[in-house]
């Protein structure tokens, strides 16, 4: 659901987005100007292949350092829209939850339901990356695949059949059990394998980072515009 205006998303949410370069820009950059520590003073440095193993080390350290710092970014981005999203849900009444975002047919609560099913592929992704194994993908994934994104318009309606009859609550519990999830999973996988590229390859020349920011925009996304149009109406 890119805009009130329309029932569904026009755009690709799948979580595989074109951002391998923003993760891989950070860890390019993470050695242009080693650090020589003070403490080891000149006099341990003065031996020329000495002072390159000491460069290369810390230039390793640095890298290092970076690659948890980007890993580290994309989790505290997901628990701050994820927070976002929890104190702007209970903020609205059951009536808010349930009514059409004019001049949409969709709910509050059909995106949330939305922004759950198509984080079912994330955690999907995330899971097999940690077991190095296949995704599990959910049965609507590979109603719709191999690539669910073709037609997502049609996914789309297909995952919009799947939720709408289901109660408020059963749907938030849902998202909000399965986002912590997520988080935990992202915590747990190795920062190589989180963001290298083609490390696996059912993610194709993407990273598992890709899908975790894919995640990330998507609910931004849709937390932006259901935000916009509340202000509007209220």
């Amino acid at each position: 659901m890119n805009d009130p205006i329309e029932p569904l998303c026009d755009h690709h949410p799948s979580d595989i987005r074109a951002n391998a370069h923003e993760v891989r820009n950070r860890i390019k950059t993470s050695c242009l100007k080693p650090v020589i520590p003070y403490a080891m003073g000149r006099s341990a440095i003065r031996s020329g292949n000495h002072f390159r193993a000491v460069v290369s080390g810390v230039n390793q350290i640095n890298i290092e350092r970076k690659i948890m710092n980007a890993k580290q970014h994309i989790i505290d981005e997901l628990a701050e829209i994820f927070n976002r999203w929890q104190i702007l849900l209970a903020s609205l009444s059951e009536e808010q939850l349930n009514a059409p975002l004019v001049p949409s047919s969709w709910t509050v609560k059909d995106v949330v339901a939305h922004l759950w099913s198509w984080q079912q592929a994330s955690v999907a992704r995330m899971e097999a990356g940690l077991q190095d194994e296949e995704p599990n993908y959910p049965n609507w994934w590979i109603q719709r695949g191999p690539d669910p994104d073709e037609d997502v318009d049609g996914t789309n309606a297909l995952i919009y059949s799947l939720s709408k009859d289901k109660p408020w609550q059963v749907v938030f519990v849902d998202w909000k059990t399965q986002f912590m999830h997520y988080l935990k999973l992202t915590q747990q996988i190795p920062e190589v394998d989180f963001l290298q590229p083609e490390r696996y390859t059912w993610m194709g020349k993407y990273a598992i980072a890709d899908s975790s920011k894919g995640a990330l925009d998507h609910h931004k996304e849709h937390f932006d515009t259901l935000l916009a149009w509340l202000k509007e109406h209220t």
